[in-house]
């Protein structure tokens, strides 16, 4: 797939991918106004892409769009007629799959054909649900991660209490001291690890997901370490004589054995 890509995507800026999406099929006929309504939101999500040109059938020559009809009549699902199509109208890539209409969304198989090799690029299979603008972004997102993938990037927002630690994501020290706020763009899109570390204060981790072309925020509070008391130091030599039983004072053994000694000494002087 890499080496397929190589050979379309390595072009000048000057030279944008020339993609053809051949009408969507339906998976009955109650789902054609869906295959029809998902083509055209097809077609327009790849003419709003940078980098890439859509050629639309009803903008071409009556000649060739008949002949690009009857192929598509004869053997529109196989690649060579793909290839055969997408030769005469100078495409570099064929879109092509079908649209059925679920309870509950749209469900689009789309496959991405190479003209040049008359290979397949991708297979592409995904549910779209939620509104107009929801199912279209999830198009682009889907025809980035096959075309683009250096451009499937998001942003993240941190706030910080306090300020001053050091910033690592995915393991990597990315601000060695923070201000109270930072921001991060061109990252991954998809889920990355953050951590931020600073003296007198527990480490905090987090799971962050960045949404492609959109924007996440994190607010992060660090815990302050628990104070640890030095061995011998008053608060604890205290606590022990005020806890411990009188039994287990070290001056009271102290005079005990003083008194034993002054007894025994006593006791050999009468015996003389």
């Amino acid at each position: 797939m890499a080496a397929v890509l190589g050979s379309i995507l390595l072009l000048s800026p000057a030279a944008p991918v020339r993609v053809l999406v051949l009408p969507l099929l339906s998976g009955g006929p109650g789902d054609t106004p869906t295959a029809s309504e998902a083509s055209s939101l097809l077609g327009h999500i790849i003419s709003e892409m940078d980098g890439v040109s859509c050629l639309s059938l009803d903008k071409l020559d009556d000649k060739v769009r008949s002949v690009i009809r009857e192929l598509l009549r004869r053997c529109g699902k196989a690649p060579d007629c793909q290839q055969k199509i997408g030769l005469l109208v100078g495409a570099g890539i064929i879109i092509s799959g079908k649209a059925d209409n679920l309870n509950q969304g749209i469900l689009l198989d789309l496959e991405l054909l190479d003209v040049g090799s008359g290979k397949s690029i991708a297979r592409i299979s995904r549910t779209l649900t939620g509104s107009q603008l929801q199912r279209a972004a999830a198009i682009e997102a889907m025809l980035t991660r096959v075309l683009f993938p250096e451009r499937l990037v998001g942003s993240l927002d941190v706030f910080m209490q306090p300020a001053g630690s050091k910033v690592f994501i995915d393991g990597r020290l990315i601000i060695p001291e923070s201000g109270p706020q930072a921001h991060f763009e061109k990252l991954r899109a998809g889920q990355h690890t953050l951590r931020l570390v600073k003296p007198g204060y527990q480490d905090f981790y987090a799971l962050v997901q960045v949404p492609f072309s959109g924007t996440s925020r994190l607010e992060a509070k660090m815990r302050a370490s628990e104070k640890i008391v030095q061995p011998y130091s008053k608060e604890v030599v205290t606590k022990n004589i005020e806890d411990s039983h009188w039994y287990e004072h070290w001056w009271v053994w102290t005079i005990i054995g003083i008194l034993a000694a002054g007894t025994t000494a006593s006791t050999l002087i009468l015996t003389r």
